[in-house]
Order: structure tokens, then C-alpha cells, then sequence
């Protein structure tokens, strides 16, 4: 009898084992995407299609208040930052790991931010 209860302390501790190892590789986190900030983000474009949306890339969350210094909305030239609104956003991928485009075809929308830009960009001089 005793060496029964022996067996049964390691087969039920192994099994204990492999449930929760089990148990834990069967807990998927409810939502993939990930949490982005609505405001101004920095861009870098190619030089010789600045406008095109498939080539601005993404650089970085920069703030949610309007661009000043030499990137700000009253420049006519080359785009330097762009206002995205994230309200409806919803993507596996990070923000920063995509173009304008992209962005925009996971539901972000370019807003002016509250600014006098009319096209939700910030521009520096070339």
C-alpha cells in the first residue's frame, strides 16, 4: 500500500505538471493590437516622392500638441510630422513599423490636430 501512494505522489505531480503547462500555453491574450497614441508623429520621406502616403514611413510618436521649431504646420516644403488620429486604429503591427498608408488602411485617419494645417502634415523647409 505504501509504494502505491509513492507511484501516486509522482504520476499525480507529473500531472499536475502537465496541465498547467497545458493550461498556460492556452491562455491567448484577448486583443493583438496594440495601444497607439493619437497626435503627431514623425515621418521620413523619399525625397523624390515626399506626398506619396505608401512612402512616408513612420518614425515615432511625437507629442499631442502642434509642432514648432523648424518642423511646424505654417512650412510649405517637405513633410516632416503628420497628425494621426487613432480612435478607430486596430493592428497587430506598431505604428512605427508602418507607412502612412498602412496606418491608414488599419483605420487611423489624418486630422489637422487642432492646428491651422490643413492637411494634417508639418513641414520643414528644404
Amino acid at each position: 500500500m505504501r509504494n502505491l501512494f509513492k507511484k501516486f505522489d509522482r504520476f499525480g505531480l507529473l500531472a499536475f505538471a502537465a496541465a498547467g503547462v497545458f493550461a498556460i500555453s492556452w491562455n491567448t491574450p484577448e486583443s493583438s493590437t496594440i495601444a497607439s497614441t493619437t497626435g503627431w508623429y514623425s515621418i521620413s520621406v523619399n525625397p523624390s516622392d515626399q506626398n506619396n502616403k505608401s512612402s512616408q514611413q513612420i518614425d515615432a510618436f511625437v507629442s499631442s500638441s502642434a509642432p514648432s521649431g523648424n518642423c511646424n504646420v505654417s512650412n510649405p516644403d517637405k513633410p516632416c510630422q503628420v497628425h494621426l488620429d487613432l480612435t478607430n486604429f486596430s493592428s497587430a503591427t506598431p505604428i512605427e513599423d508602418m507607412t502612412v498608408q498602412q496606418a491608414l488602411n488599419a483605420g487611423a485617419s489624418i486630422t489637422s490636430g487642432g492646428t491651422a494645417s490643413p492637411d494634417g502634415y508639418a513641414r520643414e523647409e528644404e
